[in-house]
């Protein structure tokens, strides 16, 4: 999952919204990695979702979905704001998580 995070914020690092969509592997490679968390999520044991329920597992899992299944209808602007205003915090959460489970 961290390793997706990471991969999404570099792909984006130092990029506007317009020149994101204007380049469509940066997209791809975005897309997939978003997917790649998502699909993490879902397979974090039960245990330690309900140990951290504060963790938005189910919007995670949700946001996979969307854009697995939304084909040619992906939102790019829903991807661009995951990207500024998600995925910083979430790599912050799952690393305490790490620190604190075995």
């Amino acid at each position: 999952m961290l390793r997706s995070v990471e991969r999404a914020l570099a792909y984006t690092q130092a990029v506007s919204y317009d020149a994101f969509v204007a380049n469509q592997e940066k997209v791809d490679a975005v897309v997939r990695n978003i997917e790649v968390i998502g699909e993490a999520a879902g397979r974090v044991p039960a245990e330690i979702r309900d140990h951290y329920p504060a963790a938005p597992w189910a919007t995670i899992r949700a946001m996979r979905n969307i854009l697995a299944h939304g084909y040619y209808a992906v939102d790019l602007e829903l991807v661009w704001g995951v990207v500024q205003n998600r995925l910083e915090p979430l790599s912050r959460d799952r690393r305490n998580i790490l620190q604190r489970e075995p």
